[in-house]
């Protein structure tokens, strides 16, 4: 007995293979590897390289004739071979030539099929890996024939999973959207106030940043909302763990004042230099042009500039914060989580921890997902979307877009600017409560498919 939340949970992993069914890449791959090594095809092969080596040349009938004599002989190998060449693509060849070395090659041959494939059958293996490419490109073009169609086919059951998602998820996600739109909109009101106040507590760098990083951390929050609306709750925890950086940053320059924002700002050189000293690590004909060269002195010669003004650790990641941190010993160089810990964003350093192992490629990435309803190591494995885990990307992106907007919106202070905030709280704290209802939900009609599938004496599902 099937309920409808059981059809909901279909495995986008099910859909594809759906879509591909009438001709998957496995079945291609095969398909093209079992023509190859048809044993006809072999034979005839093999006859064909023997008259080459033996200067004997076929004409295009020669060779549909003897293709189709294998295929009759095969079926009936006790029959004798018989091989037809034609005298005029043959003029270096007399008829007595032409007769004597098809003779020696079907008495080579020895009347005797099964042995002779068998040696052909040995030979394949050797065959197929001299070949690869060739069979590779017969299925890349298969591919790309039947691709428009699988595609339109994918891109229809992928609609139909999002609308699965939709009936969970669609509150806790349209809170989320609406939360970010209106922190938008609150940066837009921030940005006509702060042209004309005079009350600034930073200066016009200061404030630069933290509109910059603003609308930065808004982006990411409309990639997470994306991600949790198609059902990749993995994706939206990564994206998540960006947006809980920039809040962060954004805390710590607002709290720190105009020099850091300018060291912040000027620490671009350095990311700069960075990125183009790799680049020509990497590409060394990149690195040899004469434009790139120029490029690479004139940013290596701004980074010396700069640890020359600001002290050798400015070069490190987090060098332009150095100055913030009273009492360090003189080697000390910060790291992010001495930003966060500087903030007292350290309460949410579990959450930015789990983003991290979940996004990068350890062992605990390999059976952990949020999109899976367990952890267990004998978990089917997640290759898409799924209705589980949207949870906690969710709430967590709720809450960081709220304090994103924090050092922004009080760094002119205002009554509109303290009313935003208030609205935006009171958003935050819906978006969380949805997402939260949405869990429960989803929670108990699994348990309730768990109970179904018991009572069916089918074996339990992982919680």
């Amino acid at each position: 007995m099937r309920t409808e939340f059981e059809s909901k949970l279909v495995s986008f992993s099910e859909v594809k293979k759906r879509a591909a069914t009438p001709r998957s890449f496995d079945e291609l791959l095969h398909e093209a590897i079992r023509d190859f090594v048809r044993p006809e095809k072999m034979f005839r092969e093999a006859l064909v390289a023997e008259l080459d080596r033996q200067e004997v040349r076929l004409s295009a009938a020669n060779l549909e004739a003897l293709e189709a004599e294998v295929v009759r002989v095969l079926a009936k190998p006790d029959d004798k071979m018989k091989i037809t060449v034609d005298e005029s693509v043959n003029p270096h060849l007399t008829i007595e030539q032409l007769e004597s070395r098809t003779r020696d090659i079907l008495g080579a041959i020895g009347q005797s099929i099964p042995k002779y494939l068998e040696t052909v059958r040995k030979a394949i293996t050797e065959t197929v890996k001299k070949t690869g490419a060739e069979l590779a490109l017969d299925i890349h073009r298969q591919i790309l024939k039947r691709r428009s169609r699988v595609l339109r086919q994918l891109r229809r059951e992928r609609s139909d999973f999002c609308e699965q998602i939709a009936d969970h998820w669609t509150l806790a996600i349209d809170a989320l959207q609406c939360e970010l739109e209106s922190a938008i909109e609150a940066r837009q009101s921030f940005l006509n106030r702060a042209m004309t106040a005079t009350n600034h507590r930073g200066g016009k760098r200061m404030r630069e940043v933290l509109l910059r990083l603003h609308a930065r951390g808004c982006q990411i929050a409309n990639e997470i909302v994306l991600l949790l609306s198609h059902g990749y709750a993995d994706g939206a925890h990564a994206r998540w763990r960006s947006l809980h950086e920039v809040a962060c940053i954004a805390w710590f320059i607002e709290s720190k004042g105009e020099r850091t924002a300018l060291r912040y700002m000027q620490h671009e050189a350095i990311n700069r230099s960075k990125l183009a000293k790799s680049q020509a690590d990497a590409w060394p004909e990149y690195a040899r042009m004469r434009a790139v060269r120029k490029g690479l002195q004139n940013l290596q010669s701004e980074s010396t500039k700069l640890a020359a003004k600001f002290g050798p650790r400015y070069g490190t990641d987090y060098g332009w914060s150095i100055p913030n941190f009273k009492g360090k010993s003189a080697n000390f160089v910060p790291t992010f989580r001495d930003i966060e810990e500087a903030v007292r964003f350290n309460v949410v350093r579990p959450h930015y921890v789990h983003a991290n192992l979940n996004v990068h490629a350890g062992a605990f990435a390999m059976h952990y997902r949020l999109g899976l309803s367990s952890s267990s190591e004998d978990h089917p494995m997640l290759d898409g979307p799924s209705p589980f885990g949207l949870e906690d990307p969710g709430m967590l992106t709720a809450n960081t877009l709220l304090m994103l907007s924090v050092p922004l919106l009080t760094s002119v202070p205002s009554f509109e600017g303290n009313i935003s905030l208030h609205v935006l709280s009171l958003l935050a704290n819906d978006a969380k409560n949805r997402f939260l209802s949405g869990a429960r939900r989803a929670q108990r009609e699994w348990l309730q498919l768990l109970t179904i599938s018991l009572q069916d004496g089918d074996e339990a599902p992982d919680l």
